[in-house]
């Protein structure tokens, strides 16, 4: 939130959602075409300096993490897991190599991210992915 409590970001109508999403691809494919930008530096906004392969680690566990809010929220978890370790192994093996401790909760009570969720032992790599997020893998 900004000054005055208005958003820092655009609405955005959901009919236009789609179109975007496509917009989104296209830029992340022609940001990411050239194999050299894995091993460029980026500073980013927050003044942190990352090479590219560490973003593109980052940009994965977002999209697993949104992936996973949507399909939890919209009862398809089954169909993501169905997706099993192609999606969630690499995107909790990029996590846990950038999420630091200190990101937990820095920004308040579970922002930019909660707290570690511990999950059982024999849970599927999306329930330990979502835990690592800070996520309960039992939300519904």
């Amino acid at each position: 939130m900004v000054e005055g409590g208005e958003s820092q970001f655009p609405d955005i109508e959901l009919s236009d959602s789609a179109e975007l999403i496509r917009l989104a691809k296209k830029e992340a494919q022609r940001a990411w075409a050239d194999d050299s930008r894995l091993t460029a530096t980026t500073t980013m906004p927050w003044g942190e300096t990352y090479e590219g392969y560490t973003l593109v680690d980052m940009y994965l566990a977002e999209l697993a993490a949104h992936s996973w809010d949507l399909a939890a929220a919209t009862g398809r978890l089954a169909r993501l897991e169905e997706l099993g370790s192609q999606l969630a192994g690499p995107a909790l093996q990029g996590a846990r190599s950038m999420l630091k401790p200190e990101y937990r909760n820095a920004m308040g009570e579970g922002n930019p991210f909660g707290s570690e969720v511990t999950v059982p032992a024999q849970s599927t790599e999306w329930d330990r992915f979502a835990g690592f997020m800070g996520r309960d893998p039992k939300w519904s």
